[in-house]
């Protein structure tokens, strides 16, 4: 009897731990989900700041994506338009633009620091069942 009661303690300590692996491999695509946009925030950024330090009529290279650029001409530098959520723009100066960014991007790292941590919690978990996993196992083998 008491050792099917260990099967079952072993069926549901390989269930727990398929459970945590999927959970790790979850926080892992929203970690790197956060740190792209992390990424993001930060080209934004140092390109603001670079538009603040420039002159009206200067060239500059602008992404349009998938690895393509144009030169464009800076003919405004007073006013950037900036994503709100939701789908919604406005136009702001670029001091204020800048600081939506910077905070948009704290709060980013906060998550991502959150995330990393939740992911650290759910794989030390996940060893030590591995380790009681692996116990048992070398204490099967010693019964025959």
């Amino acid at each position: 009897m008491a050792m099917n009661i260990d099967k079952e303690h072993v069926q549901e300590m390989i269930a727990k731990l398929r459970q945590l692996q999927v959970q790790a491999e979850s926080y892992t695509h929203q970690i790197t989900a956060v740190q792209a946009s992390l990424t993001d925030h930060e080209k934004a950024l140092l390109t603001l700041n670079a538009v603040e330090k420039m002159e009206d009529g200067g060239e500059l290279l602008v992404s349009v994506g998938a690895g393509a650029a144009v030169y464009a001409t800076l003919t405004r530098k007073d006013k950037v338009i900036v994503g709100l959520g939701g789908g919604v723009s406005a136009e702001k100066d670029i001091k204020s633009a800048i600081e939506i960014i910077t905070k948009r991007q704290e709060e980013l790292s906060n998550s991502h620091k959150q995330l990393t941590e939740i992911l650290a919690g759910v794989e030390a978990e996940a060893q030590k069942i591995e380790q009681e996993l692996q116990a048992i196992s070398v204490q099967m083998e010693r019964q025959g």
